[in-house]
């Protein structure tokens, strides 16, 4: 058996339960999206190589640059936008946070 906690039986454990909820709801509402988009794009590079030879290694009409060496240089600046996105609602997560943390002091 674990150690035995004692639990808060007031109005403030469950405000700080309620704004812990709200923030684990927020971050899954980003970080589960970002994540499956993120599984497929990169998975899809490997994938379309392999199975469409051919069409990735033609060259784009107006850049003359294969198209698979295209989709490999978006996943570069893709991955550039979803840390900027991640970073900045990490912001609002991390302000949850603190509010959390000071409530809990009081």
């Amino acid at each position: 058996m674990g150690p035995e906690y004692p639990e808060k039986k007031g109005s403030l454990s469950c405000l700080q339960s309620d704004l812990l909820r709200q923030l684990i709801r927020r971050k899954k509402r980003i970080l589960i999206p970002m994540l499956l988009f993120f599984a497929i794009f990169s998975f899809c590079l490997p994938l379309s190589v392999s199975l469409y030879p051919h069409q990735m290694s033609r060259p784009a009409p107006w850049l003359r640059v294969p198209w698979g060496w295209l989709y490999a240089f978006a996943q570069i600046f893709l991955t550039w936008l979803w840390g900027w996105l991640y970073w900045s609602a990490a912001k609002t997560f991390d302000r949850l946070a603190e509010e959390i943390r000071q409530r809990g002091e009081t």
